[in-house]
Parts: C-alpha cells; sequence; structure tokens
C-alpha cells in the first residue's frame, strides 16, 4: 500500500506540471449546482449504497480483529479521513490530464484507465511504473501476470 499511494502522489505531482492543469482543478472543485438534477442525486444514493455494501463485508471482517479497548471513533475517523484524502488525491491526478489530453471529463469510472496511461506516459519508466500501479491498484494480491 505504500508503494501505491507513493505511486499516486507521483501521478498528482505530474498532472500538476500539465498544461491545463488549473482547468482540470477549477472542474474538480468548483461545484456547478445547476447541474444537480434528480438523476444526480439517485446515482449518487446508488453509489452511496454500493459503497456501503462492499464496506459491510469488510467492516464485519476488518471488526472481527478489534481488541477488547479498540477506540471504534478514532479508528472510524481515521478510516475516512483516509478515503476522502485518496479520493481527493485521484481527482487531483485525473482531471488535469482530462483536460490537457482532451478527454471527456463524463465518460465515468473508466476516465481512471484512460488517465493514468496518459499522464504515465510523461515520466520517464512509465510503462514500468504504470504496470505497477495497475497489477497493485485492481487487486489486493498482485495477479499471477504482474509478478
Amino acid at each position: 500500500m505504500p508503494i501505491l499511494f507513493l505511486l499516486l502522489l507521483l501521478l498528482c505531482a505530474v498532472s500538476l506540471q500539465l498544461d491545463k492543469a488549473a482547468e482540470g482543478l477549477t472542474f474538480l472543485f468548483k461545484p456547478d449546482f445547476s447541474k444537480i438534477t434528480a438523476s444526480v442525486v439517485l446515482t449518487a444514493m446508488g453509489l452511496a449504497f454500493f459503497k456501503l455494501s462492499i464496506g459491510m463485508g469488510t467492516m464485519m471482517i476488518y471488526g472481527s480483529y478489534f481488541r477488547d479497548d479498540q477506540n471504534i471513533p478514532l479508528t472510524t475517523f481515521r478510516v475516512m479521513t483516509a478515503d476522502l484524502c485518496v479520493s481527493i488525491l485521484a481527482g487531483i491526478a485525473i482531471f488535469p490530464a482530462v483536460f490537457t489530453f482532451g478527454f471527456a471529463p463524463a465518460a465515468g469510472p473508466a476516465l481512471v484507465f484512460i488517465t493514468i496511461p496518459a499522464v504515465f506516459s510523461q515520466i520517464p519508466m512509465g510503462q514500468f511504473l504504470m504496470v505497477a500501479f495497475l497489477c497493485w491498484r485492481l487487486s489486493p494480491q498482485p495477479a499471477p501476470y504482474c509478478r
């Protein structure tokens, strides 16, 4: 996980140096409330329920390892903070590249697999780093073809 986090920080640093980084950051951090519709709210609720359903199994397994003296509110805060920070860093790594390379911001989850290779192409030895990033990113344990 630390290597994956360092690769994410490297992606952020490279993305922030791209030509249209300011445009991507504006898109990411300046909300357009006029685009909030019932469909958008429903999609957001679907995402929240999806994360909760996957998270429920993870929490039950993770919780089984807690000691009796575990501070559950503090642990919850740490997990929430880590998730928020990684999500923001992922946005910083992706959206400057979206606008620099002319990709469609509405491409959805596929945007990760479109922009990350483009950002890694800007780095020396980027192909090697991209394979390492995607192998660690796609599974908790690297797939056999990633070893």
